[in-house]
């Protein structure tokens, strides 16, 4: 065999190689390029408050009837409360719907939020963060107080729930039993919600008259 035959048998295979590593690399930067999409869609999708729009705007469904619900008006809703994971935590959908004034503080912000605009059999999902739940988890509400009085002989329960009086606001309120001792009970006056985002899906049965 000559030296100028053997040369290009050395030449084809090296273009052959080549050509066949270029190959691979298409074919890797395809595959990344197919993940990255599949990545950003998947986020989109299924990030809590995104609602499957990079918008995150709430997801309303059915036409509605009426006027457009507003701050004052008295409404009838049905709803369903979730944490961000999707477990139920609340739901009155079974039973009978809840009534209250938008802008009464009768419920939390972001909920009453989520109603004005919304019509008479719309049904609407919204995320619902922190600051307009149930706001964020306070150290400072954990107090310990002395088990005098009727907490002397209560039967108590570690993570119970027990009706205090604040003697500084004269108010009345539930709060969690942490812990206790012959002679004190530790006890956190924060919501059982509080520092969780939240979801709602709400439906509005009825906007029944203007209070304000």
């Amino acid at each position: 065999m000559s030296k100028s035959k053997k040369a290009k048998e050395k030449s084809d295979t090296k273009e052959k190689s080549t050509m066949t590593n270029k190959k691979t690399l298409t074919l890797v930067i395809g595959v990344i390029v197919i993940l990255a999409i599949v990545a950003v869609a998947a986020y989109f999708l299924l990030m809590p408050g995104t609602n499957g729009s990079p918008s995150g705007k709430p997801l309303v469904t059915g036409t509605g009837t009426g006027p457009a619900a507003a701050t004052g008006n008295s409404v009838s809703v049905f709803y369903t409360g979730m944490f961000t994971n999707g477990t139920v935590f609340d739901s009155n959908v079974n039973g009978t719907p809840i009534t209250f004034s938008i802008g009464s503080r009768q419920v939390i912000s972001g909920f009453e939020n989520a109603l004005v605009g919304m019509m008479a059999g719309q049904t609407k999902t919204v995320h619902i963060p922190v600051e307009q739940a149930y706001g964020p988890y306070k150290p400072e509400y954990i107090h310990v107080i002395n088990r005098t009085g009727t907490l002397a002989t209560m039967e108590l329960v570690e993570g119970g729930m027990l009706t205090y009086r604040n003697p500084s606001t004269n108010t009345m309120s539930m709060v969690k039993i942490l812990s206790f001792t012959q002679d004190t009970v530790t006890i956190d006056g924060n919501s059982p919600l509080a520092g969780e985002p939240l979801t709602f899906t709400i439906q509005l049965v009825s906007i029944n008259k203007d209070t304000s």
